[in-house]
């Protein structure tokens, strides 16, 4: 209220028409009201991050084993297409 009360008393001395005045202060003050109902508390944000931060390290332990188990799986592969190639030379070329 007394940022509508400052902005009154300024459009005032500017010698503007005291109902525009006003209504121009009640616009600024309804435009602020509606800008703090989006303010979040520090503790609203710092129980955001937490949640995010442990939904991050699930999400990070998946990709780890997927990542595991994907290397797992091309290693096998290259070492099985090696010993096919070795096997196809040493039979056909010994």
């Amino acid at each position: 209220m007394t940022m509508s009360i400052m902005a009154l008393e300024i459009l005032e001395q500017s010698q503007m028409p005291p109902a525009y005045a006003r209504a121009i202060a009640k616009a600024i003050e309804a435009d602020s009201a509606a800008r703090r109902e989006d303010l979040v508390t520090r503790t609203e944000l710092k129980a955001g991050l937490a949640q995010l931060k442990s939904e991050l390290r699930v999400e990070i332990q998946q990709v780890k084993s997927d990542l595991i188990r994907w290397m797992f799986s091309a290693l096998t592969g290259q070492t099985m297409l090696m010993m096919g190639i070795m096997y196809f030379l040493l039979r056909n070329f010994s």
